[in-house]
């Protein structure tokens, strides 16, 4: 049981027990007055009185209880409502930064894999460069020696051939 209804229930009853005092009160006063206000039955009365006084003091004071009670809760409602609010935006707030995050980390990955296979890439060219450039040295060190061969065969076809030339003009 909440204090909310605790304090409900005993406000109820106290004004069912001020509706029985009240008429308890009437039919002591119509008593008093056939017996022509004995002093015990006014000092009775003047307790009753007090009593009456001291019950609507207590029902001031529950009644305040329940009133802070229900504006407390009211104004704990109020707060919730905005923190919850406020909670909400903060959550959708980081949810939108994570859905971010996820997809710079996304687009980082693949730019990651992309220059990973590029650098898988250029190593090989330049690997098939190197190659080349050796075959490329191979191959004129080839043509070296063959041009070599090939001066060294003209330059004995030309001797030849001039010593013919002096040998035929000898003989003329």
């Amino acid at each position: 049981m909440t204090l909310y209804n605790y304090i409900n229930n005993k406000v109820k009853q106290h004004k069912d027990y001020t509706m029985k005092y009240v008429a308890i009160l009437i039919l002591f006063i119509a008593i008093a007055n056939a017996d022509l206000l004995s002093p015990k039955f006014k000092q009775f009365m003047e307790l009753k009185q007090e009593a009456g006084f001291a019950v609507d003091a207590v029902m001031d004071v529950l009644n305040g209880l329940k009133n802070s009670a229900i504006d407390e809760r009211s104004g704990l409602d109020d707060q919730h409502a905005a923190n919850k609010d406020s909670f909400s935006t903060r959550i959708a707030e980081l949810e939108s930064m994570k859905r971010t995050n996820r997809a710079m980390y996304d687009a980082a990955i693949q730019n990651r894999e992309f220059v990973e296979q590029e650098i898988v890439n250029t190593a090989n060219f330049i690997e098939f460069i190197y190659h080349r450039f050796e075959q490329i040295e191979i191959l004129v060190e080839e043509l070296h020696d063959e041009r070599c061969e090939a001066s060294l065969l003209f330059v004995d076809r030309c001797r030849e051939h001039y010593e013919a030339l002096t040998a035929i003009e000898l003989l003329k």
